[in-house]
């Protein structure tokens, strides 16, 4: 794994027992009623994927959160990419959440298009796995709101039936594994001008996270079949 470990969640009770310890972590046992993780539920659709360059990776999608009315009073809906070298984000739906016929929230819908740098292991070449990640931040990053996946969106959460990705999703060389959600911790060495910020340190940041598989035939018929013909023909 490139990356550093992350927590796997793929369903509900363990996504609140990692949230509890975290709570834990950042407030202390004896946090008061003010001092809390505040989830937002969140879901990623992944329609195209692509490796432009050694180190950069291509997405586009769709990302979407589930909001409370009372949330609504004191969250702001939106998603933050902050690995994202070029980003285009969009508003593309927003629909009221109704609960025997009465609006107890509201859905936010937003297209992306982003590219994303990162850091890849090349030395199993060309039987090499890489771990595409798109890691996310709440609009108010600054603040004690915790992105949370969204299950009850996706028929089937289990990482080997690939939620969350476009099942005509076509990646060139590559053989997609598997899908999860993953919370990898954010440590920062300042604390973004505001004086109350909770995250500097162990701050779970959502991660929807692609398991791929490099296709050793195509590999052999693009790369090294021609590779060792001009070898050939020079000795």
């Amino acid at each position: 794994d490139e990356q550093t470990a992350g927590v796997q969640v793929t369903e509900a009770a363990g996504l609140q027992r990692y949230l509890e310890h975290k709570n834990a972590d950042i407030f202390g046992p004896d946090a008061g009623p003010g001092e809390q993780l505040r989830g937002v539920s969140t879901g990623v659709f992944l329609q195209s994927l692509a490796f432009p360059a050694a180190n950069d990776v291509a997405m586009t999608g769709v990302v979407w959160q589930r909001l409370t009315r009372e949330q609504l009073l004191t969250v702001t809906p939106g998603v933050l990419f902050p690995e994202a070298v070029e980003s285009s984000v969009e508003p593309l739906y927003e629909r009221p959440i109704l609960e025997g016929g009465v609006e107890v929230g509201t859905v936010f819908g937003y297209s992306f298009k982003l590219t994303v740098r990162e850091q890849f292991d090349f030395h199993r070449y060309p039987f090499d796995t890489k771990d595409v990640w798109l890691r996310m931040w709440p609009k108010d990053f600054d603040s004690n709101v915790v992105l949370v996946p969204d299950f009850d969106a996706y028929p089937e959460i289990d990482p080997a039936l690939k939620p969350g990705l476009d099942n005509g999703l076509v990646l060139a060389g590559w053989e997609p594994l598997r899908t999860y959600f993953q919370y990898r911790e954010g440590d920062y060495s300042m604390d973004f001008g505001n004086r109350e910020y909770v995250g500097t340190e162990g701050f779970p940041e959502l991660n929807f996270t692609v398991d791929v598989q490099r296709n050793f035939i195509n590999t052999l018929v693009s790369d090294l079949i021609p590779l060792a013909v001009v070898t050939f023909l020079l000795y």
